[in-house]
């Protein structure tokens, strides 16, 4: 049976900030922006939607400890695959990573 596995988190990266709004300019600094994408027409068929959704932001966690940052502006989810099929099999976020005093 052929099984796949969300991406996971990098030693640190589970102290990084997801928020859903953009960060004030005046407590943080934009260091970058990152996409991330997990599932895909393959693996996520095998996967859940909670397993492609927390995969996908792993990736965004672990690129924002690569840069130095702490926060993690989603903008913008999407499944770009919802032509094909009625489940997801795909997430793709559009992301800005900021390094915050709070």
């Amino acid at each position: 049976m052929l099984t796949a596995c969300a991406t996971t988190l990098q030693e640190g990266s589970e102290k990084i900030l997801l928020v859903n709004f953009k960060p004030s300019e005046k407590m943080c600094e934009f260091l970058g922006q990152v996409s991330a994408s997990e599932g895909g027409l393959i693996f996520g068929e095998f996967m859940s939607n909670r397993k492609i959704k927390e995969g996908a932001h792993n990736q965004l966690k672990n690129s924002a400890l690569k840069m130095g940052g702490n926060t993690v502006y989603v903008e913008r989810s999407f499944n770009d695959l919802k032509h094909l099929t009625p489940v997801t099999l795909n997430q793709t976020n559009i992301a800005y990573i900021y390094l915050c005093t709070f």
